[in-house]
């Protein structure tokens, strides 16, 4: 199924070469806070009952109020 994926996602296709030429390092890494705004952008996308255009612009236009753009 991975394979079927793989030859059909374009996205899924260009990560697994990506790591192919950088193979992850074995060395423990620190785990990293998520942005607040990435995180509610995750969170949106991946929320059924807010995946629509009008709450992705609202979380878009919030990321810029917060960062003075």
């Amino acid at each position: 199924m991975v394979r079927e994926h793989l030859a059909s996602c374009e996205f899924c296709s260009a990560e697994v070469e990506f790591y192919a030429h950088y193979p992850q390092s074995d060395e423990a890494v620190e785990a990293a806070d998520i942005p607040a705004p990435l995180y509610d952008l995750a969170e949106s996308l991946l929320s059924s009952k807010r995946n629509k255009i009008s709450s992705l612009d609202s979380l878009l236009n919030d990321a810029d109020e917060k960062s003075g753009k």
